[in-house]
């Protein structure tokens, strides 16, 4: 008798067991996030600390990332359609989400959301450029298209302002140089091809331990901020918009945290954290 029973616990110790299993695995959840390249080392980081912090309340989240231009990401959710992979957008501007919005609706769930804000920045190894563009300009430097990339667009609006007037149809020219993207941009002067360029504040500025923001050693930088005489428009705010894509209830669930992690607001449970926005800030974005 004792042995049946024994024998009757065992077996409900293993279904339980397996049942425990089968609840962990569907416990695991995963969302993909189509990340611009300028945000990129920052959505890294962000997506390790949202499966941290919502790993102390047993849930196992986990963020695919696939980081490239927003243009090229933009260009594949249109293409794929219906069957594009992605559940979210984190786009370098408002220009994507805005196209998406206003020509594909059917594409996106939702408005636009602000979740970052970047500066455009003037940076040099070797050339002190801390007061910004010189005048006259007796130097070759180098910008990002302003006909495909945001921080180009930032820039050339500094180059038509006062006292360089340059229009921005006829760049490149005389010293002004362009680079694809702000990220070759960025390299072409880190590595010394050109003498200064202008760049995104969040690809040289990190945050120290105590706080304060940090430029690579050495080096010379200025900082458009929204009080100088020649600072671009408002262009550099990065905007995120979710995407239609078949979700679960969990993998839905998911993204509406993940959002809600990124900026600093309530979750499905009520909880909110800075951590996100904390870690957004970490490098060098303006946090909303």
């Amino acid at each position: 008798m004792l042995k049946d029973r024994m024998k009757t616990l065992a077996a409900g110790l293993s279904m339980a067991l397996a049942l425990t299993c089968v609840d962990a695995q569907a416990a695991t959840v995963n969302i993909k996030v189509a990340v611009a390249s300028s945000f990129g080392k920052a959505a890294n980081d962000l997506a390790a600390a949202f499966q941290a912090y919502y790993a102390t309340f047993g849930l196992t989240y986990t963020v695919s990332l696939t980081i490239a231009s927003a243009q090229s990401l933009e260009s594949s959710i249109i293409s794929a359609g219906a069957s594009t992979p992605y559940d979210l957008l984190l786009s370098s501007s408002k220009k994507e989400p805005k196209d998406l919005v206003d020509n594909y609706p059917s594409l996106i769930v939702g408005t636009p959301f602000k979740y970052a804000k970047d500066f455009l920045a003037l940076y040099s190894k070797s050339v002190d450029i801390h007061s910004g563009l010189p005048y006259p300009l007796t130097t070759n430097f180098l910008i990002p298209d302003p006909t495909t990339d945001v921080y180009g667009e930032a820039a050339a609006e500094v180059l038509s302002s006062a006292p360089w007037y340059i229009n921005s149809a006829t760049i490149p020219t005389g010293y002004v140089f362009t680079a694809p993207t702000v990220g070759s941009a960025f390299t072409g002067v880190d590595r010394g091809y050109y003498s200064y360029g202008f760049v995104a504040k969040s690809q040289i500025c990190s945050l120290a331990s105590d706080g304060t923001q940090t430029y690579p050693p050495g080096s010379y930088h200025h900082i458009y901020k929204p009080n100088d005489v020649d600072h671009p428009s408002d262009k550099l705010i990065l905007k995120g918009i979710k995407i239609a894509h078949s979700r679960t209830a969990d993998q839905e669930t998911e993204l509406s945290n993940f959002i809600a992690f990124l900026t600093g607001v309530a979750d499905s449970n009520g909880n909110t954290t800075a951590i996100g926005t904390g870690v957004i800030e970490g490098h060098c974005f303006k946090s909303f």
